[in-house]
């Protein structure tokens, strides 16, 4: 889902919005939205120094930068190559958050940092959102001291919303609390988890033929990277290859789940445009897939 609001993935216009513009198609929502959690390929970066790495960083602020690097106790000389896995960690985490943001979208960030590196930063984050009014999504399975940090939780399962409520207004929550049981939070997300653990087993008992791979997602498609991602500028496969009968295109079409025909009609209908845009939002030209890719070339024009 998070891959999803930062526009990783393909989706109709009016599907998902943030900050009212699709998240999708508005490349502009790249200096508004940012995405960390996910693996870092450092690797391709050569043994460089973290003043290097941070230089490279577009529109990085300064006295930002400065703060977090007393937060996650980053020191300007480290060599990427020769720290731990958590040293690595806060220097991603350095690089992500170097420019400020609207929307903050986080994934396992506290994974690899030890105990005070991730308290450091649980009150960045928080003094963010509330002396910055910065958006925060954070998605995690470590509940340790989350229990006053967050504001409202939802709790998806099998692809659907189970839960979306305010933390204080949780009544599971404020009755464990109630009972002075360590660690509420925890606790009623670890029974929520065990319910979940234990239908799911019931369901694969009952037909061990099935598995969760796609249950409850419905006729939803997992689409990465399709046609011009936001940020980016990637090559789709040929849509305006010609069939060699109509009756091809029409089970072409039928064979289609309700997802890949919506996504089909859309980039049909903007024969594969992206609309690169300046640091105010302006537009400054549109490109076809012919500037991209030749083997996949608009339609000549008629």
């Amino acid at each position: 889902m998070l891959r999803v609001i930062a526009g990783r993935h393909f989706h109709s216009p009016s599907k998902v919005r943030v900050l009212g513009r699709p998240a999708f198609h508005d490349t502009s929502l790249s200096r508004d939205v940012a995405h960390l959690g996910e693996r870092w390929g450092y690797e391709n970066f050569g043994d460089v120094s973290v003043k290097e790495l941070v230089a490279s960083v577009e529109d990085a602020d300064p006295q930002r930068v400065e703060e977090l690097m007393e937060v996650l106790e980053v020191e300007w000389e480290w060599k990427i190559y020769r720290l731990s896995d958590g040293q690595r960690r806060r220097v991603q985490l350095l690089l992500g958050l170097a420019r400020r943001n609207r929307v903050l979208l986080l994934d396992e960030v506290t994974t690899d940092l030890d105990l005070v590196a991730r308290q450091n930063l649980l009150q960045f984050l928080k003094d963010e959102s509330d002396l910055r009014g910065v958006t925060i999504i954070y998605a995690t399975h470590i509940f340790d001291g989350l229990d006053k940090w967050a504001t409202d939780l939802v709790y998806i399962t099998q692809g659907t919303v189970t839960v979306n409520n305010k933390l204080s207004e949780l009544e599971e929550l404020n009755a464990l609390k109630a009972k002075n049981t360590p660690a509420p939070l925890f606790r009623l997300v670890e029974g929520w988890l065990r319910k979940e653990f234990e239908e799911r087993q019931r369901r694969r008992k009952a037909n061990p033929s099935t598995t969760d791979d796609k249950e409850g997602y419905g006729d939803a498609e997992r689409t990465m990277f399709t046609g011009f991602a936001r940020g980016s500028v990637i090559p789709t496969p040929n849509l305006n290859a010609n069939d060699t009968t109509e009756q091809r295109e029409a089970a072409r079409l039928a064979a289609m789940t309700p997802a890949q025909r919506e996504r089909y009609e859309w980039q049909m209908q903007h024969q594969g445009t992206a609309t690169v845009t300046n640091d105010n939002g302006d537009s400054c030209f549109s490109a076809g897939r012919l500037g991209f890719n030749k083997s996949n070339p608009l339609p000549a024009a008629q």
